[in-house]
């Protein structure tokens, strides 16, 4: 349901990064578990989504690994991930409406309440 918005995004930063581009993953629903970034939005019913920026580093090597430091980033890959959040802000917040929202889990109850 977020998929045209994020087409919108992923447009303009595929425009400005043509080299570098941006692949939104489309999925039925975000999981609300593991240790991801959108579990706790979507814990509470707020939108979260998947992008994929694409590039030429080895991921494996350098992601969630001892490898993972600043210095192995490409500065090209900062400028095109910053400047994407940017233009993802400034489409979000002045789109007509809302991002679809999922309902939030109802929080458990105390036994014998």
């Amino acid at each position: 349901s977020m998929q045209p918005m994020l087409n919108l995004i992923s447009a303009v930063s595929n425009k400005a990064f043509p080299d570098l581009p941006l692949v939104n993953r489309v999925v039925t629903a975000m999981p609300r578990g593991g240790g991801s970034d959108h579990v706790p939005f979507n814990a509470v019913g707020v939108p979260a989504f998947f992008w994929d920026e694409q590039g030429t580093q080895d991921y494996d090597f350098v992601h969630h690994t001892q490898n993972d430091t600043v210095a192995l980033i490409p500065e090209k890959y900062l400028v095109q991930s910053a400047t994407n959040e940017a233009v993802a802000a400034f489409i979000v917040a002045c789109a007509q409406e809302m991002m679809p929202r999922d309902v939030p889990p109802t929080p458990p109850t105390a036994p014998g309440r």
